[in-house]
């Protein structure tokens, strides 16, 4: 297969679309494309291409961080928030996942839009000392599954997502199941 750091192409598999999600899944890799034999690469989403993912992925807006503790610098986690019917809901806290330089920039890019009031409908109980911030960045997650009540678990930052609209984040639901 053809490899660069962005995007690895490889040869069509045809029938064996579990088999390839497993050896993707393997050796870590973002996921794969699955597309309807006969149809034509288009632009735009379709039904026809299918992105699936082998960890869960979420954008989350970022509305809140927590002081840092123990060696941690900068701020101990983020607190992220979906909207769900038009409000912003609380999601969680994502604290790991970060580098230095990662740690420094989305705490700077949090200082600039820090806020006293909580962005949420409803006021979540946190047990760390909170800065809220506007609900203006978006940060794309991985994790494990949603909690019974709605909670990220084991939310991991991957990067920082300025092509995305705050206003359009919403909780996905990943694929329960792979169809080749």
């Amino acid at each position: 297969p053809k490899k660069t750091s962005f995007l690895q192409y490889s040869k069509h598999i045809i029938g064996k679309g579990k088999k390839a999600f497993a050896e993707a899944k393997k050796t870590d890799q973002e996921g794969i494309i699955a597309k309807e034999i006969q149809s034509t690469y288009e632009s735009k989403r379709s039904r026809d291409w299918l992105k699936i993912k082998t960890h869960a992925r979420q954008e989350a807006i970022i509305c809140g961080f927590t002081e840092p503790r123990g060696s941690r610098k900068k701020f101990g986690s983020l607190i992220i928030g979906v909207y769900r019917e038009g409000k912003l809901q609380y999601a969680g806290h994502v604290g790991s996942g970060f580098d230095e330089r990662t740690l420094a920039d989305v705490k700077a890019r949090c200082e600039a839009l820090k806020t006293d009031a909580c962005p949420f409908a409803e006021t979540p109980e946190l047990h760390s000392p909170t800065s809220w911030v506007r609900p203006e960045l978006v940060a794309e997650v991985q994790f494990q599954d949603w909690t019974p009540d709605g909670m990220l678990r084991a939310g991991v930052f991957l990067r920082l997502r300025d092509d995305v609209d705050p206003k359009s984040v919403v909780r996905t639901e990943p694929r329960a199941t792979v169809q080749a």
